[in-house]
């Protein structure tokens, strides 16, 4: 396929009503298309792709962390559910430039632990992330009294730590967390309560 017939291609996927399948084409387009020539395609996804939420705008299977691929930049949801975070892995995500476009999180049962998480919520890179699923991580109240002190995350509105055994400690540092006053939806499902 020729740079015009890809260009072509990116226009009339991105002008499109935005769904997770035209994401995947996007992105299998930009996959697919040689590096040298790729900039001007991603220049006017990444203008077009404004419009559409950035839920829609997550990692797919074949983009690894480790890989550099360009389309990285365009991604706004960081889907980790199931990747291993443990042993100094989620320290060094933490410290990766390119969370700087991720407003969503997604990283259930990532073996993240108190440290790891409280390695990622200090990241200097995720301000302005909106939504975190650290479900069933094994989190206990060191991990919320880290998010509670946590003046990184002021934009954060949905949270999720269902599945870990935070117990009653946790949720109510949570809840007089000044930093959380922003969520309008806390996901505690199974997290110790008594």
């Amino acid at each position: 396929m020729s740079d015009r017939a890809r260009m072509s291609s990116m226009r009339k996927l991105c002008s499109r009503e935005p769904s997770e399948a035209l994401w995947a084409q996007v992105m299998a387009l930009l996959r697919d298309w040689p590096w040298q020539s790729m900039q001007i395609g991603l220049e006017y996804a990444d203008h077009q792709l404004r419009r559409w939420p950035d839920r829609l705008r997550r990692n797919l299977p074949w983009m690894k962390w480790d890989d550099l691929h360009p389309a990285w930049g365009l991604i706004r949801h960081l889907d980790l559910s199931d990747h291993p975070l443990h042993g100094g892995r989620a320290q060094n995500l933490a410290q990766a430039r390119r969370l700087s476009n991720i407003t969503h999180l997604t990283a259930p049962r990532c073996q993240l632990g108190d440290e790891g998480f409280g390695a990622l919520i200090q990241s200097p890179w995720l301000g302005q992330l909106q939504s975190l699923d650290a479900s069933d991580n094994a989190l206990g109240l060191a991990a919320a009294q880290a998010l509670a002190r946590t003046s990184r995350l002021t934009d954060l509105i949905e949270l999720d730590l269902g599945h870990n055994p935070l117990g009653d400690a946790a949720v109510a540092a949570l809840i007089d967390a000044e930093q959380l006053i922003g969520l309008t939806r806390l996901g505690l499902p199974y997290a110790g309560l008594g």
